[in-house]
């Protein structure tokens, strides 16, 4: 990995700007779970909450995936940075007024113009390292995340519980504008150019490209439908596609868990408790990559099931030092399956359409958690308890992983239209 930050200099400045604006994200990201909980509006705010950072993407993803597609995914990051400065900005704003609903509204919002960056640039890093290296650039992303989660929510805690949650939010703003410096001096990174072309060197090329056969369904204006039924013909991108969906649901799940948990058990510490109940989590996200690889060499399903009755272990659990080794193993899971499922996404899918699968991609994940998060929250809000709704979502991943791997394991998709 160390090789590959050393010899990719385009990709080492994607990756640093990406770290800074990662890092700010999780400042606001805690500030804004503690001024929910703190306001008392319930479950269902906190369902809310939540779904403010991540719900948005789904819903843009369409728009997102033909923008990376079509325009220079420079300048798409660059906007998509500039425009999450000035919406934070806002949102400390709400936070010094006590609008909870404004501040949320406001982060959905942050959160959309967010996803154009985030969809062009995992778009474009197969551009930035050959084919052989995206399983290494992937796992390292997943490494910097684990890191830079801990850190974040830890500062996102500290800073929340000295200086307050909206000085938090404001120091996430000015991250925004440092990631531009961080990919200011890149070059042009059109969709359908490459700057290591060994990434790309099966693809077709020329006439061949014409005579493809999703070829139609590949052009710059083809939605997100069609790159579906493009990716139906591979079973194992399909099945790519669609492995982080059982995580979605179960990871909602895991979410409320954690927040309720601190909230209801530490009070005064409510803060330091989500903090390091997070860290855990995001330290395992990290070491999952490297350590279960060869557990599921090719699979990027297998691993899914598991994270039901660690999550479930979670919830059971009575003692800190349980809990966050149950966290541990989660982060290890959520961070093998991504980290797998991503490389496999890039690796099997043309160029020019990758932002399109990129968007299809964390859209069916983020889809599967917005259900999950509001199921959980309403059946919390009407009294039946935080289990039940853990107890309902862990059964809803275990059928999904199981279709998954039937899915995986399929030569041909193309008879189940």
């Amino acid at each position: 990995m160390w090789a590959l930050v050393r010899q990719r200099p385009h990709y080492r400045q994607v990756l640093v700007g990406s770290m800074i604006s990662q890092l700010g994200d999780w400042l606001s990201y805690i500030a804004v779970s503690l001024l929910t909980v703190s306001s008392g509006e319930g479950g269902l705010a906190l369902a809310t909450a939540y779904l403010s950072h991540t719900l948005p993407t789904a819903l843009v993803a369409p728009l997102a995936g033909r923008v990376a597609d079509r325009y220079d995914r420079r300048k798409v990051m660059i906007g998509a940075y500039l425009a999450s400065s000035a919406m934070t900005g806002l949102m400390m704003w709400a936070a010094l007024r006590g609008e909870i609903w404004t501040l949320q509204a406001l982060t959905c919002l942050r959160t959309s113009l967010s996803s154009f960056g985030m969809t062009a640039r995992q778009a474009a890093i197969p551009a930035l390292v050959s084919r052989e290296e995206l399983y290494s650039a992937n796992a390292l992303n997943s490494m910097i995340w684990s890191t830079l989660f801990t850190l974040g929510v830890a500062l996102g805690g500290a800073l929340s519980a000295t200086l307050g949650a909206t000085t938090a939010i404001g120091v996430d703003a000015l991250t925004f504008l440092a990631s531009i410096l961080a990919i200011w001096s890149l070059p042009a990174l059109h969709p359908a150019q490459a700057l290591y072309g060994e990434a790309h060197a099966d693809e077709p090329k020329g006439d061949q490209a014409s005579e493809a056969p999703a070829a139609l369904e590949l052009k710059p204006d083809a939605g997100l439908w069609a790159c579906w039924r493009f990716a139906r013909r591979d079973a194992q991108l399909a099945a790519a596609l669609l492995a982080k969906c059982p995580l979605g649901v179960i990871n909602s799940a895991g979410w409320m868990t954690l927040t309720l948990m601190a909230s209801q058990t530490f009070g005064d510490q409510t803060g330091a408790t989500l903090g390091l109940f997070h860290a855990s989590r995001a330290v395992g996200t990290g070491l999952g990559p490297l350590l279960l690889t060869r557990l599921w060499p090719r699979s990027a399903v297998a691993s899914t099931m598991w994270a039901a009755p660690v999550t479930l272990c979670v919830l059971w659990s009575e003692r800190l030092a349980l809990s966050m080794a149950c966290l541990l193993l989660w982060g290890m899971l959520l961070g093998y399956t991504w980290v797998r499922s991503s490389a496999l996404v890039q690796q099997r899918s043309p160029h020019a359409a990758l932002g399109r699968l990129s968007a299809f991609d964390h859209s069916a994940s983020i889809s599967c958690q917005a259900g999950s998060i509001l199921i959980i929250g309403l059946i919390y809000d009407l009294g039946w308890g935080l289990s039940t709704g853990v107890y309902l979502m862990a059964t809803l991943t275990l059928m999904i992983g199981l279709w998954l791997s039937r899915l995986e394991r399929r030569d041909d998709l193309s008879h189940n239209s």
